[in-house]
């Protein structure tokens, strides 16, 4: 249980922000359903709010399938950045906002990547980088099981309500997405030079 009070201290922005918008929605809804269905405006928030709940779920039951997966599917080596990308992570300068972005990877596997613990241990950093992996992939799988929320709500209300839900996950989702990409090169770097000083050392050891 304090671990659950932990993440949602974590996320108070980040579900202040989803509330805002799940206010916003109904709010547009409530005049777009009202003359369209003559739905009640208790409905309309009903639906909304289930709709965003659910969608959480559904990403929450995603990253756990995925961590089961195995781990070679999160090789970092599999994820490389491109130059294309380096030019746009500077455009949309990520450095400065980056930061402001909860990471409650511990949600669904006991393992923080909000900081790093050591920049010392190459198997600690091979392993965050694998859960990077993860990350990303959870993420990029969320743009689509999102949508699933269209067919859990009635299907009169699947544009109106489970489309804009869905494409606010997706954007949630991609920023999350983004900052694996943006965040990986440099890892990679510590993680290889730290593995380099620990070879040398084993090698002078048994010289």
């Amino acid at each position: 249980m304090k671990k659950v009070f932990k993440i949602i201290y974590k996320l108070r922005f980040y579900l202040l922000i989803i509330f805002l918008l799940g206010c916003l929605i109904s709010l547009i809804d409530y005049f777009v359903l009202k003359n369209l269905y003559d739905t009640p405006w208790y409905l309309t928030i009903l639906f909304v709010f289930a709709s965003i709940i659910y969608v959480i779920i559904i990403d929450g039951l995603t990253a756990t399938i995925v961590h089961h997966l195995p781990k070679k599917i999160a090789d970092p080596y599999r994820f490389k950045t491109k130059k294309w990308e380096k030019k746009f992570f500077n455009f949309i300068k990520i450095k400065k906002w980056k930061d402001y972005i909860p990471e409650i990877g511990e949600a669904t596997v006991d393992f923080a990547k909000d900081k790093l613990q050591t920049n010392s241990d190459s198997s600690y950093l091979y392993l965050f980088l694998i859960e990077m992996g993860y990350a990303e992939i959870i993420h990029i799988v969320s743009f689509f099981t999102g949508f699933l929320i269209i067919f859990l709500i009635p299907l009169r209300y699947a544009l109106f309500i489970g489309l804009p839900v869905g494409i606010i996950n997706i954007i949630f989702n991609l920023l999350s997405a983004l900052i694996q990409r943006y965040n990986r090169p440099k890892l990679l770097i510590v993680y290889e030079r730290t593995k380099k000083k620990e070879e040398a050392a084993v090698n002078t050891n048994i010289n």
